[in-house]
């Protein structure tokens, strides 16, 4: 005999009265029971899938927003749950999508309900994740030693870029005199992947130099730096 069955046979016997139904034995269960994102790249998607068992003569009662968890960088998709009557299962799906660094938590809660006007019980979902930056400068230093005054010695430099984001000219002084800089591939360059720009050095005088061209990529409005040193004298 079905949950909501017996219940009804109890309303029956007891007339109007109140009528307290405990939650289920055998309650909602999320398979995996917590939302672990772990490490992701800015702006690049990671999906997980749970799979939500509703108890018998209970179905799907909705989604409620609990600290954050269906706004971004978070995003549910519970389309597949509509209609859904335990003993059975449907399938959620969470996404994470970063476009800051950082660790963050949020959660939502999950309901679900005895048919014919029955009580909900609720169940919380945690969701966890952190935005981990991959842009990079390769390599992040570069020594040009001792050159002749007025002589001039090349490096190339490799930056990795964020997906999405977009190589910022680098300004500082690393692109002036001793120093300078060919935007060479990363002009206008947008992620994810690698360019390269070529950093000169010419020496004019024996005095030692060091520049620091700021590199950056950015996103809407939002840009992380990309630290590079050069060093060099002239002799």
């Amino acid at each position: 005999m079905s949950k909501y069955v017996r219940v009804l046979f109890v309303a029956l016997a007891v007339g109007f009265g109140s009528l307290v139904v405990a939650q289920p034995a055998n309650a909602l269960v999320a398979s995996p029971a917590t939302g672990k994102f772990r490490s992701v790249a800015l702006n690049r998607k990671k999906v997980i899938t749970v799979a939500v068992t509703f108890d018998e003569g209970y179905g799907f009662g909705g989604f409620h927003i609990g600290s954050g968890g269906l706004t971004p960088p978070w995003h549910l998709d519970f389309s597949s749950c509509f209609g859904v009557v335990g003993p059975a299962s449907c399938k959620v799906t969470l996404s994470f999508t970063p476009t800051v660094p950082g660790p963050v938590f949020s959660n939502f809660i999950i309901s679900e309900c005895l048919l014919f006007g029955g009580p909900c019980f609720d169940y919380q979902l945690n969701e966890s994740g952190n935005g981990v930056i991959k842009g990079r400068v390769t390599p992040d230093s570069h020594d040009f030693g001792r050159l002749p005054v007025n002589t001039t010695k090349t490096q190339t430099i490799a930056l990795t870029i964020d997906n999405g984001f977009e190589v910022l000219p680098a300004v500082g002084s690393g692109v002036s005199a001793p120093f300078s800089l060919d935007a060479g591939t990363c002009a206008g360059f947008i992620g994810p992947g690698n360019c390269t720009v070529t950093q000169s050095f010419t020496p004019t005088t024996t005095d030692p130099a060091i520049g620091t061209p700021n590199f950056a990529e950015c996103l809407n409005g939002v840009c992380f730096p990309l630290a590079y040193i050069a060093t060099g004298r002239g002799m």
